[in-house]
């Protein structure tokens, strides 16, 4: 407390004080300043990527269940729905189910042709079909000219119930291989 009041009082304190308060409070309203300025440019970077990619991810969404019927199941009931069929069959054993992700990226117009490819698509009128594709070739163009689309193969194991061959080589097959 005594350190202050000498630096108060002392004339050549003082102005060491006065520069040492007028330097923080700059420095203050600079970092003020710059935060502010460094949010708002946040925000609107925030809000013009949000109204691009959103609206893209709008799209898939919609148009999905319409080019992929079988997509209005989420992909994990589909999978345990198929795993009960094979169970269910009583021609195998426990189902070991295996997860292979991997991703393709294709340009706007390999994606359109690649859609072109799904009966769904396919069995839509040639000129709404072609309008699709032109649309959905413009969509990628507008977004960056490419689109990566990840898939998932799935491999179902089980081992069958019948008798087992009594060694490796002694294999027989109830049906013939094609």
């Amino acid at each position: 407390m005594v350190f202050l009041w000498i630096i108060l009082t002392n004339p050549d304190y003082r102005v060491i004080f006065d520069a040492v308060l007028k330097g923080v409070g700059v420095t203050v309203r600079v970092t003020l300043i710059s935060y502010t300025i460094a949010v708002v440019l946040g925000l609107i970077i925030a809000v013009v990527l949000l109204s691009t990619i959103y609206p893209a991810r709008k799209a898939s969404e919609v148009a999905t269940p319409a080019i992929d019927p079988a997509n209005d199941r989420p992909f994990d009931v589909r999978l345990r729905e198929q795993e009960s069929v094979i169970e269910a069959s009583g021609l195998f054993g426990p189902v070991t189910v295996r997860r292979y992700p991997y991703s393709a990226t294709y340009t706007a117009e390999r994606y359109a042709r690649l859609l072109n490819t799904y009966s769904a698509v396919r069995s839509l009128p040639p000129e709404t079909r072609r309008g699709f594709l032109a649309r959905v070739q413009e969509l990628v163009e507008q977004f960056g000219g490419m689109v990566e689309t990840r898939y998932v193969a799935v491999l179902f194991l089980a081992p069958g119930l019948g008798p087992r061959p009594a060694s490796p080589g002694d294999r027989q097959c109830a049906c013939p291989l094609v």
